[in-house]
C-alpha cells in the first residue's frame, strides 16, 4: 500500500467540487498508515471541520470516523488473515497500542483475534430454525450478535449451509432463550405490523460485517419500506456512484441476514426479480406477501 499523502485538489472538472474532494479525502485516508483525524482531513480539504463532516456524510452517507473505522477494521482482518501475527498486525492496522485494538476486538471480529486468524476455530456461534409462511429459517448469532440469518429447503440443510460458511467455528442449538430470537426475526415474515416487527428486531444485538461498499448498499437496502423496491441503478445512484449496479448486486449478494437487510427488494429495471442468495422462488414469495400486506 502506497503511504503517501496526497493534497485533496481539485482537478477533475468533470466532477461536482464537493465530490470530488470527498473522493480524495477517502483516498488520503486510504493511502495513510494511521487514522486520519477530523481535523488532518479538514486542513487537506481546507475546510472548516463541521463543513467537512456535512459533506462527508452527504455524499458517503456516513461519518469521517466511520468511514475511518471500516478501514482499520478491514487492514486488521486482512493481516490477521494473512498470518500476520496479532502484535504486528494491530500495528500495520494503525492501532496506537494493544489496549486499543482489544478494546475493539470484539466489535471489529466477533471473536477473539486468535480464533478469527484461523478463521473461526474455536469461536461458538448458536442457532435456531423456524418454519415460516415462506420457508425454513435459520438464524445463527455470535456472543457479539446475530451474524446469519438465511432461508433454506429443510433444517437440515440450513445447518449444513451455516456449518459451511463457518467452517472452523463450533456450532451447537441455541437455549430457550435465543428461540426467542429467532421468533422476533421470524416475525418480519408473519406480522402484519412490519413496522413493529422491525423495530424489535432492529433492537436485537448484531455481528454484521462487510467492505466500505458492502455497508454503504446495506444502508441504503434497509431504508426501503416494506411493499415496495429499488432497483440495482437505482440503489447505485442513492450510494453515489451510478455505474456501479454490478457492484450493488454483488452486494446484495453477499448480504448475510436475510430479511433484517432486505436485498429482495431489489429488482432489476426492466421489471425482472434479478438474484436472489436464498433463491428465486423465497424472493418471489416475499415480495408477494409484503405488497398483498
Amino acid at each position: 500500500m502506497n503511504y503517501s499523502s496526497p493534497k485533496l485538489t481539485l482537478n477533475n472538472p468533470q466532477l461536482p467540487r464537493e465530490w470530488w474532494l470527498v473522493i480524495q479525502a477517502c483516498r488520503f485516508m486510504e493511502s495513510s498508515p494511521a487514522p486520519v483525524t477530523l481535523a488532518q482531513l479538514s486542513a487537506k480539504a481546507q475546510l472548516s471541520e463541521s463543513q467537512t463532516q456535512r459533506l462527508f456524510k452527504k455524499c458517503m452517507g456516513c461519518t469521517p470516523k466511520q468511514y475511518s473505522n471500516t478501514l482499520q477494521r478491514i487492514r486488521v482482518q486482512q493481516q490477521l488473515l494473512n498470518g500476520t501475527c496479532i502484535t504486528d498486525a494491530l500495528y500495520a492496522a494503525g492501532f496506537e497500542s494493544a489496549s486499543r485494538f482489544y478494546a475493539r476486538a470484539d466489535a471489529m471480529l466477533g471473536m477473539l483475534p486468535k480464533q478469527y486468524q484461523k478463521r473461526g476455530k474455536g469461536a461458538v456461534i448458536s442457532y435456531a430454525t423456524a418454519n415460516t409462511d415462506i420457508g425454513e429459517l435459520i438464524v445463527a448469532a455470535t456472543g457479539v450478535g446475530i451474524c446469519y440469518v438465511g432461508f433454506g429447503e429443510s433444517n437440515d440443510a440450513l445447518v449444513k449451509q451455516l456449518q459451511h460458511n463457518f467452517q472452523q467455528a463450533y456450532i451447537h442449538p441455541g437455549n430457550d432463550e435465543f428461540n426467542d430470537m429467532v421468533q422476533t426475526v421470524s416475525g418480519l415474515v408473519a406480522s402484519a405490523d412490519k413496522s413493529s416487527a422491525l423495530d424489535r428486531v432492529r433492537a436485537l444485538p448484531m455481528d454484521i460485517k462487510g467492505t466500505v461498499f458492502q455497508e454503504k448498499v446495506w444502508r441504503v437496502l434497509s431504508g426501503i419500506p416494506s411493499g415496495e423496491t429499488m432497483t440495482y441503478n437505482q440503489v447505485a445512484q442513492a450510494i453515489g456512484h451510478p455505474k456501479s449496479f454490478r457492484a450493488v448486486a454483488n452486494a446484495c449478494g453477499a448480504n448475510p441476514v436475510a430479511l433484517i437487510i432486505p436485498c429482495h427488494r431489489v429488482v432489476r429495471s426492466d421489471g425482472g426479480f434479478g438474484g436472489y442468495r436464498w433463491g428465486m422462488e423465497i424472493k418471489e414469495r416475499l415480495l408477494a406477501s409484503e405488497r398483498g400486506r
